[in-house]
């Protein structure tokens, strides 16, 4: 295959796709890198699905995350998820949440999270 046949647009998202439900985790956490690096702002949805489907496994998650910026409207969602799930997506979910307006509820859980991830 020459190189020219492999590469992918910069604003090509869908076209990375169908990777996104390849069997190995590895692979789609590598996916979700070069989905992350690419401009076509049709790869947010997909980084947001991905960050929000229980069905992936955390690094998966936590990859997408770390593209997405976090809104309001995010943040109970995200705390919820973290709360049950591993440490990689706990630390990911702690980096994502520095200096977003949490309420005291919010900033509670957002502390357990630091401490899981070191600070």
């Amino acid at each position: 295959m020459d190189l020219a046949d492999a590469a992918v647009h910069p604003d090509g998202a869908r076209e990375l796709e169908p990777l996104l439900q390849h069997k190995d985790a590895g692979f789609r956490v590598w996916i979700v890198h070069v989905l992350g690096t690419l401009r076509d702002n049709g790869r947010l949805p997909m980084l947001r699905a991905l960050l929000f489907d229980p069905g992936q496994p955390d690094p998966v998650r936590a990859a997408a995350l770390e593209y997405l910026a976090v809104d309001h409207a995010d943040i109970e969602a995200l705390l919820k998820n973290a709360k049950s799930a591993g440490a990689r997506f706990q630390r990911a979910a702690a980096v994502a949440l520095e200096g977003a307006a949490l309420t005291d509820d919010e900033k509670e859980i957002a502390a357990q999270l630091s401490e899981t991830r070191g600070h």
